[in-house]
């Protein structure tokens, strides 16, 4: 009958789940060949886990062999000018020692800089040229100093090739260098503050520089406040430093005095000078010796004990930390052998063969000195009218010496 489906038919239609969705084509890849990559893969990951642990064992043990066994010598190639420089520097040398000298009293201070250019010669050059061939021409410049403390630049013209070496080719010209404008003094550390040094933070300074140039490391140990028995410290030994002058000072820390009120210094830096010399050319009047000067940090300075804590160069203040200059490698001991002023004058002590010298008794004469009547030493102006003026002035008026010093030196 037309339009009725047979239960076969209906059965044959739905019976989708049966019907395969891809069937065998040419062009898949291999079951085997994917397996088999598998595999390899599988293998390459477990062997990389295993040996480069392995691996970085044996670069460490040999870098460690390395190192112990051996020292490595690092050598540095040589520069642009090394095989003209000490040319440049003969020749110059030879020039200031000509007599008339070009620079009387001049001297050498260093070689400063020099400039190159190589000629090669192109095509279409003058067949005399080409036969020179390549060469390079460089000119040094060497810096001199002259008595007064004026200075010049001395450029001298050297020509160089590897068959001919090094050839000085003119005699120097000579150029002034510009001087400092002497009148220039800024604040030498812009961030800080400048304040006054207390007087007691003076005495400290003091107590450090008597401490510095004493040759003792315990007594410098205990006078920078440092409670660690492994630190060592280093002072000068065989001089002494006198006249210290501490008047300049930079705010590093502030704290406040009391609930309510301003804040004070806390810590500062302070520039001391003071005149060096030694036991073994000792100097009679300080005014003569010359002058050496410290930036040194100042701990406490808000107390009746303020403390030095590290010192260095002038400008290296602000670098400067607590106990800063102590020494952890090894223990400094007392130097032992140098001259002292506790020994007195080096010129007064016996003499090392062991003879003894005698002196003649003080009421015994030179004839070839007249009567022998002894000449009573002139006053010292300076001394008599620094009796009877307190700290405070003496410390004002070698501060207005050391200004007078300046301004004469101008």
């Amino acid at each position: 009958m037309l339009g009725v489906k047979t239960k076969k038919a209906r059965s044959s239609a739905n019976n989708w789940w049966e019907q395969a969705e891809e069937v065998p084509r040419a062009g898949l890849p291999s079951a085997d060949k994917q397996r088999k990559r598998a595999r390899w893969w599988r293998v390459y990951v477990w062997a990389s886990l295993v040996l480069l642990p392995l691996a970085l064992v044996g670069v460490v043990v040999t870098a460690g062999a390395s190192g112990s066994g051996s020292a490595v010598t690092a050598e540095a190639g040589p520069d642009k000018f090394s095989e003209t420089r000490s040319v440049a520097l003969v020749a110059v040398r030879e020039w200031l020692a000509g007599d008339p000298s070009p620079v009387p009293g001049g001297e050498v201070v260093g070689w400063d800089s020099a400039t190159s250019s190589t000629w090669k010669p192109a095509e279409g050059t003058d067949p005399d040229l080409v036969t020179q061939g390549k060469f390079r021409q460089e000119t040094h410049r060497v810096t001199l100093s002259a008595p007064g403390g004026a200075m010049f630049v001395a450029s001298v013209l050297v020509l160089f090739d590897e068959a001919h070496g090094a050839v000085v080719a003119s005699s120097p010209s000579l150029a002034p260098v510009l001087p400092a404008d002497s009148s220039w003094a800024p604040n030498p550390y812009p961030d800080l503050d400048e304040t006054t040094p207390t007087e007691d933070v003076v005495t400290a300074v003091s107590a450090w520089v008597d401490a510095y140039a004493s040759g003792d490391p315990s007594l410098l140990h205990q006078t920078v406040g440092d409670t660690d028995a492994s630190h060592s410290y280093l002072p000068l030994s065989g001089a002494r430093l006198r006249d210290p002058v501490a008047d300049e000072a930079w705010v590093v820390s502030l704290v406040p005095a009391e609930e309510g009120t301003d804040r004070v210094p806390d810590s500062v830096i302070v520039r001391v000078s003071a005149r060096i010399d030694w036991a073994v050319a000792p100097i009679e009047d300080a005014n003569e010796a010359p002058e050496v000067t410290f930036d040194v940090l100042v701990e406490s300075a808000n107390t009746a004990a303020p403390r030095v804590v590290a010192w260095g160069g002038p400008g290296e203040g602000a670098h400067l930390k607590r106990h800063g200059n102590a020494i952890t490698s090894r223990t400094v001991a007392a130097v032992t052998g140098d001259a002292t002023f506790e020994d007195g004058d080096p010129s007064e002590q016996s003499d090392p063969s062991g003879e003894e010298t005698l002196s003649p008794p003080d009421d015994v004469t030179d004839p070839d000195e007249g009567t022998g009547t002894e000449t009573a030493p002139e006053p010292d102006p300076e001394a008599e009218t620094d009796t009877g003026l307190s700290k405070a002035e003496k410390k004002e008026k070698r501060k207005a010496r050391k200004q007078a010093e300046k301004e004469s030196n101008r």
